[in-house]
């Protein structure tokens, strides 16, 4: 297909826009697109995100791709079709698994390169879930966002290896940068929290959902011997019955009054920098570990059961320690560790910290690394053709 837009044309496909890591990526990628010069559409669902979309220069086409229903399907690659036809892209990004099946069937039926990229483990209990996987696979370039994600395709599928490209997704270094936050950004953050002054603060930013393991964090907080110590959840305050079973288990373990329950914080910078210790205790492997990722950038030691995209960002014994999963010894050790850590030793871990995260997990880095992919994809395309 001849390209009748002058610029180069890059339409991303999502579920929706609201939070989450992949629509963060989404949304970085499309900005760089716009600074570049290239046009930059992307097709969602919607959601709140879909202004600041608009507002950085890039188009939204609003149309059902959430949909798991696959009787909706037909309907919806048609509309796909007439949209690809009039755009002409030169690439369509995919981000999800109802979007492979949809728009990168399209796409690829209509000649458009395909690059798809797995968010997710990407691990199939049973054959229908591996046959759902599989549509994400059906891409000329496969953007694995972890080691442990790129393992786990290549398992399903060994003759993917050869166009899987491993981009770690990335921390925005200036958003969280230890010297952008004011003094008043900290001190209405240490308000909201309302702690008493001079306490230790162990943190774990994630949402409520069993297998990010709060409860095996409070029970290694439980084995603290110091009382001076609170352990803050932000994002887990969602009055469900989850929740409710953390509360009960605080209770249990008598650390109730030291517990925090908090909902998502909008200033979550201010609160890594009232932090001692940022712990990321996934009873299951995490695909990437942005939390991780997002402490380092800010000088934060990390305390990580040691499997999944977790154990690729943090320096074992460096910027923080990877323990065995899922022990609560191990965990609960490894944090009165840093609890204890000297000023001096903590402004050294602070710095290595930082530089690392710079030098290995910017955004900047992997939206270079994505725009790079893409302009090898076109000119792969550009040489067969």
């Amino acid at each position: 297909m001849k390209n009748k837009n002058k610029k180069k044309c890059v339409l991303q496909v999502l579920p929706a826009l609201n939070s989450g890591g992949v629509e963060r990526g989404t949304l970085e990628i499309s900005e760089a697109l716009v600074k570049k010069g290239w046009r930059s559409i992307v097709m969602s669902s919607g959601g709140y995100l879909e202004q600041r979309l608009i507002r950085r220069g890039a188009e939204h086409i609003k149309l059902p791709t959430h949909t798991k229903n696959p009787f909706r399907w037909p309907f919806l690659m048609s509309k796909m079709r007439e949209y690809f036809l009039d755009i002409n892209p030169d690439i369509v990004h995919i981000r999800s698994r109802v979007p492979a099946w949809t728009a990168g069937r399209v796409a690829r039926n209509l000649g458009i390169p395909v690059i798809s990229t797995v968010h997710g483990r990407f691990i199939a209990s049973s054959p229908l879930k591996r046959l759902y996987n599989s549509a994400l696979l059906n891409a000329d370039a496969i953007i694995a966002i972890s080691k442990y994600v790129s393992d786990n395709i290549v398992n399903l599928k060994p003759s993917t290896e050869k166009l899987i490209k491993i981009i770690h997704r990335g921390a925005d270094i200036e958003i969280f940068n230890p010297a952008t936050i004011s003094e008043s950004r900290i001190i209405q953050m240490s308000s909201d929290m309302q702690l008493p002054d001079e306490s230790q603060i162990i943190m774990m930013p994630a949402r409520p959902t069993k297998w990010k393991g709060h409860s095996k964090l409070i029970e290694a907080f439980s084995k603290l011997s110091t009382k001076n110590a609170f352990c803050v959840m932000p994002g887990s305050n969602d009055n469900s019955s989850y929740v409710e079973y953390l509360r009960k288990l605080a209770k249990k373990f008598n650390v109730s009054g030291r517990v925090l329950f908090l909902p998502f914080l909008d200033d979550l910078p201010a609160a890594y920098m009232l932090a001692d210790v940022v712990v990321v205790s996934s009873l299951s492997p995490e695909p990437f570990g942005r939390v991780a990722v997002e402490a380092q950038a800010m000088g934060k030691p990390v305390v990580a059961f040691s499997h999944g995209g977790v154990a690729e960002s943090v320096l074992d014994g460096v910027t923080g320690k990877l323990v065995k999963p899922v022990y609560s010894d191990d965990l609960s050790e490894a944090i009165n560790y840093y609890l204890n850590l000297t000023p001096s030793k903590r402004l050294k871990l602070a710095k290595i910290a930082r530089s690392h995260i710079i030098n290995n997990f910017s955004s900047k880095q992997m939206i270079d690394k994505t725009i790079q992919l893409y302009e090898k994809t076109l000119l792969k395309f550009k040489n067969n053709a």
